[in-house]
Parts: structure tokens; C-alpha cells; sequence
């Protein structure tokens, strides 16, 4: 493992617990009981010669753990590291013996223009680095944590398995994800995964987590990461118990029946509502209620957006994406991603605290608890994200829909199974102020039973709140 001595000093040490952790599992995994990572300050022993140790190890250890934080870019001693493993790469006819971890947000490696400065940035930023940068805080015994240390631990034992072809360099394309191939005979391979997974085009940086694929896009430094959701189906809408002795019968009826949605394409969902920040990027302009100047800021969500200013957003952030549209996710989409593969009312449960949603606890007319009321946005990842990586879902702010309410009309949905619906209008949307627009999740100023996953509201194109934002999505511009 290389890495600045004073970060693990300012991290109390925390990177010896990585590596007891990541070896134990690399253990397990392999069965290989003698499998050991170097960590110099707990290997080399008192008198040893500290830089004879070191470039002895160097030339006998099979992969570098480099972890990554502004520091280990100024050190001459882990760029040296490096340099000499690159070299040891090539001499194995080999591109996937270095597995480096991002713990710390580094510029050098976020910001292309400085990137192309720095080979070693440009040579980290290639590969399918590990994100732990959203995981610095927790324990490394909360399962997230354990979930990544078993996916690092995987990449390990994959490369461990494979053979060295001397004289043959064999380097691994950007972005894509070495899996494990059989010890013999074959030779190194990249074998490539669905046409999702490699770094999209549009993608300043990409990789996988313990929540699964993620890409992030930057606009003007400003940086949004984007969660893959993979196609799927599930049931829409809410069951009549969800709602069973609540106001307002006829709104629920919007919920119902439940029906099965095939989502046959998948999508990259920003991982939060749109920041102030990166909308202020963009437009020029921050419109929000909760500014710095009251109670909020720049990492809170935007509000007081309306739905047609939030499509000439998108129709401008689309222009620095090469092979990419930008869009809003259909009603349905929203669902989908917000329950994440659960059939409770919330995505952690069926009743939830203000502890995990933001919302006007005073008002509580929910099953459960009254709460806080923060009368206010917070920022965004202030609070749990759910499986599947995304924050704020439910609550904080409601968020447009790129769909008119399907079947709005007729109060209830219709009860057949529907594939991708609302998805043209999402490709061709066009500002209709006679029209209105789905608005999904609740907001800190509603109960709780609005930040539902089934529940659904609506407004008109010109329409905007202090409660009202939105999440993009990245699509291929090519359909």
C-alpha cells in the first residue's frame, strides 16, 4: 500500500485497519492464507534500512494499493513508488496490477485541463479506481464499507489469478472493469461488460463503489456524479393499506392500481438534486430561496426553478456533452430509482424519521412519529443515501418529472403493464403551459406521507416554489 505518511497520521492511523480488513477478505476469498499487504511503518522493523526495505519490497510484492488525496501527488517518494510499478506492469505484460483507492477529493485528478499536466494524474484517473471518498467517515464495519473492501478484494484475487506474458503489454482500456477469467491457459483479459459499463464519453471520471457503477460530469470544476440504474421492472404505484385512513382519498387514487413498468433502458441518475452551485455554473444566476444568505448555500438544491427554465438548463449542459443528452427522468424512472428495489412505502422502510428524510415533522399525519421541523432545504447528501446510491429522494425538495402525470385525467392509472412510459416526452420535451408536469418526493415543507415513493403531484410549466427542484439524467444522444 502506497501513501503519504501524514494523511494516515491525520486519519489516526485508520489505513493499518484497511489493510487488516482488506486482507482478511482477500483471504477469504482466495483461501490463500499467507496473502499479506506491506504497510511500511508496521513491516519494516526497528533498524532495518528504511529505503533498502522499501526498494527490496518493491521488486517482490504483485500489486500496488495507491491511496489518493492531494498529497500523494507532491510526494516524490509514492510518485517514485509508482513510476517503478508502471515499469513492473510492462515488464509483465500486464495493466491491471494497480488498483489505486480515491480517499481524498483531489483536483488534480477532477479537473481535465490540470490533469493533462500530470501523466501519473492522467494515469490514475485511467484506471477503474475504488471511490472512497463518500466512505471516508464511516466505519470500515458499516456494510457499505464491507461491501466495497469485498469488491476491492475480488479485483485482487482476479488479478492474482491471471498469468504474466512477458514482453507483451497489455494495458487496460479506460474505464472498464477487469473480470476474473480462469488461471489456465488463458492469458491477461479485459473482458469488456455491458455497453453501459465503460466510461461514457461525456464522463470526466467513472468507477464502481459499494453502491454500484457511477460516472461523474464537470461543468466549469463543478462536479456532478451520476449513479448507473440498470433496466429492470417493478410495480408502480402504492397498495390501498399505504394509504388506509389518511385525508384526501381521491389524491390517492392517483397511486392506484399497482401495476408492473418495465424500465428497458437504463440511465444515469445524478445522485442529487441539482446544487445551487452547479446550477449558478451554468445559468449565471442562483434563484433560490435558501441562498448563503439565508439559511442555505451553494450545496443546497436549487429551488424556485420552474419546469421550463430547468429545460433550457439541460438543453445547456447538454452542449458540453459530447454524445449526451441531458434530460429530466420520466415519472415512472423516478419511482423506479427512488424505491430501488423495494416494495415499503419509503425506500428504507415503511415509516421513516426526520433523522432519514427531510420533512415538516410537526405536521406528522403519517404512520410513526412526529419529528423536526427544519423549514428548510438541507444540503444535499446531508442525509442517508438509499441502496442504490441516491440522496434526498425522498424529501428535502420535490423534483420535476420530465412526463405530463400519466393518466392524470382519468385519476387512476391504468392497470396493464406499461413499458417506459413517458420516455418520448423525456427525448422531445417541449414547453407546454397548458400542460402540467409530474413532481415526485415530498419536500421539507411537507408530511411525510408526500415524500412516499408512490406519491405523485403536479404543476404547470411556469410554475416555481422554495420547495421545488429537480436531478437530471444522462442519456445516449442517439436513441
Amino acid at each position: 500500500m502506497s501513501y503519504v505518511r501524514s494523511d494516515d497520521a491525520h486519519e489516526n492511523g485508520l489505513f493499518a485497519d484497511f489493510c487488516t480488513r482488506l486482507c482478511g477478505e482477500v483471504r477469504m476469498q482466495s483461501g490463500e492464507g499467507n496473502f499479506t499487504i506491506f504497510l511500511d511503518r508496521h513491516d519494516i522493523a526497528w533498524g532495518q534500512q528504511w529505503a533498502q526495505r522499501l526498494d527490496d519490497t518493491l521488486g517482490a510484492v504483485t500489486l500496488l494499493i495507491p491511496m489518493i488525496t492531494p498529497s500523494f501527488f507532491k510526494s516524490e517518494a509514492c510518485r517514485g513508488e509508482l513510476v517503478r510499478f508502471v515499469e513492473r506492469e510492462k515488464q509483465l505484460g500486464r495493466g491491471d496490477l494497480i488498483l489505486p483507492v480515491y480517499y481524498v477529493k483531489t483536483p488534480l485528478l477532477d479537473n481535465p485541463h490540470k490533469r493533462r499536466t500530470d501523466e501519473l494524474a492522467e494515469l490514475i484517473h485511467s484506471r477503474n479506481h475504488i471511490d472512497w471518498r463518500h466512505l471516508r467517515h464511516h466505519p470500515l464495519s458499516s456494510q457499505p464499507s464491507k461491501e466495497l473492501l469485498a469488491y476491492m478484494a475480488e479485483q485482487i484475487v482476479a488479478a492474482m489469478e491471471r498469468e504474466a506474458v512477458v514482453g507483451v503489454v497489455a494495458p487496460v482500456p479506460r474505464g472498464e472493469i477487469i473480470r476474473r477469467v480462469p488461471v489456465k491457459p488463458v492469458p491477461p483479459v479485459i473482458a469488456p461488460l455491458s455497453p453501459a459499463s465503460p466510461k461514457p464519453e461525456w464522463a470526466s471520471a467513472s468507477g464502481v463503489d459499494g453502491y454500484g457503477k457511477w460516472a461523474e460530469i464537470t461543468v466549469r470544476e463543478i462536479v456532478q456524479r451520476l449513479r448507473w440504474i440498470e433496466p429492470g421492472s417493478f410495480l408502480m404505484g402504492a397498495p390501498k393499506s399505504e394509504t388506509e385512513g389518511l385525508e384526501h382519498p381521491k389524491w390517492y387514487l392517483t397511486e392506484r392500481p399497482l401495476h408492473r413498468v418495465s424500465i428497458s433502458q437504463g440511465l444515469w441518475l445524478a445522485d442529487t438534486a441539482c446544487t445551487q452551485k452547479l446550477w449558478k455554473a451554468v445559468m449565471h444566476r442562483n434563484p433560490s430561496y435558501f441562498n448563503g444568505r439565508n439559511r442555505g448555500g451553494l450545496q443546497h438544491p436549487v429551488e424556485y426553478v420552474s419546469w421550463s427554465e430547468v429545460q433550457l438548463f439541460l438543453q445547456k449542459i447538454t452542449k458540453g456533452l459530447p454524445g449526451c443528452m441531458a434530460t429530466l427522468p420520466t415519472e415512472a424512472e423516478w419511482e423506479y430509482a427512488c424505491r430501488a428495489g423495494s416494495k415499503t412505502a419509503f425506500s428504507f422502510d415503511e415509516l421513516v424519521s426526520t433523522d432519514q428524510v427531510n420533512f415538516n415533522g410537526y405536521c406528522f399525519d403519517y404512520k410513526g412519529e412526529k419529528g423536526e421541523d427544519r423549514e428548510r432545504t438541507l444540503p444535499v447528501k446531508a442525509l442517508p443515501a438509499n441502496p442504490w446510491g441516491l440522496y434526498e429522494m425522498h424529501g428535502n425538495v420535490r423534483e420535476w418529472c420530465a412526463d405530463r402525470m400519466r393518466d392524470y385525467a382519468a385519476i387512476e392509472y391504468v392497470a396493464e403493464e406499461v413499458k417506459d412510459p413517458g420516455l418520448a416526452d423525456a427525448f422531445q420535451a417541449q414547453v407546454d403551459n397548458n400542460q402540467v408536469y409530474a413532481l415526485r418526493g415530498g419536500s421539507w415543507q411537507h408530511d411525510a406521507w408526500c415524500a412516499r415513493s408512490a406519491y405523485r403531484d403536479e404543476g404547470g410549466a411556469s410554475h416555481s416554489e422554495k420547495n421545488i427542484g429537480f436531478r437530471l439524467v444522462c442519456r445516449p444522444s442517439m436513441q
